[in-house]
């Protein structure tokens, strides 16, 4: 799914992942996310590690990230991130 995907009505669907390692809060954040009629939770993940690969596979429009994690934590998620960031070309 590209980011910010359009349905066949024309409505803008916003992607979002929730990176957390507190177990009922992402959950409850993805359920209310869900009931939202223009954004869909895509995944959760637990840890830093996890969280950036699954950023890499799925491209979400927006990142609910926790700062401290496990294995990686969100600062280290964010530089992971920047390394690999598309420069603009001028």
């Amino acid at each position: 799914m590209p980011p910010a995907t359009a349905t066949k009505w024309g409505i803008i669907i916003i992607k979002v992942l929730i990176a957390d390692d507190n177990e009922s809060l992402s959950k409850l954040l993805c359920r209310v996310i869900n009931e939202q009629s223009d954004m869909k939770c895509i995944g959760i993940g637990d840890n830093g590690k996890q969280c950036i690969q699954m950023i890499k596979e799925s491209e979400p429009d927006v990142v609910i990230l926790d700062i401290v994690m496990p294995e990686t934590d969100g600062l280290g998620v964010l530089n992971e991130l920047g390394k690999h960031q598309k420069k603009p070309s001028h």
